[in-house]
């Protein structure tokens, strides 16, 4: 199935920083829906750096609860800021301007299977891009916090 899958590359790196900066400038006024999808803008603890990282992903709204694939356009390294949750899960998601913290997990088993189906049902993007690399792309559950 031919998709519309983008490929990793200095203007499609352009644009996901412009929009990310606007996202933030506006404080998710600007740029929450892109493509179809909601746009979250999540803050990360570097691993190295022990610094604030800020990056926008394309989500599944469920409840309380946001679904992402870390698919890095199917690049053959996981993301940056999927490892910096392996090291601290604890993160913060801009809601309607303020930073709301929550909990990131790995979706498992079943649950990883029945997410990802959804995942490429709403964007068969997601499908190509697994198929460009060995890794298998991880889903990443963000629950609020209480």
């Amino acid at each position: 199935m031919k998709t519309n899958a983008v490929q990793s590359n200095s203007v499609m790196r352009l644009f996901w920083r412009v929009h990310r900066l606007l996202y933030w400038a506006s404080g998710g006024r600007i740029g929450a829906r892109l493509f179809g999808w909601h746009v979250i803008l999540l803050k990360t603890t570097g691993r190295k750096s022990g610094q604030a990282r800020l990056v926008t992903l394309n989500a599944l709204e469920d409840n309380d609860r946001y679904v992402v694939a870390a698919s890095f356009a199917g690049q053959p390294r996981h993301p940056a800021w999927f490892l910096n949750l392996q090291q601290q899960p604890e993160v913060q998601i801009l809601e309607y301007g303020k930073w709301i913290p929550f909990q990131a997990r790995e979706a498992q088993d079943a649950e990883c299977e029945q997410l990802w189906k959804a995942i490429t049902e709403k964007d068969p993007s997601y499908a190509e891009y697994q198929s460009r690399t060995t890794r298998r792309i991880p889903v990443v559950i963000f629950q609020r916090k209480d």
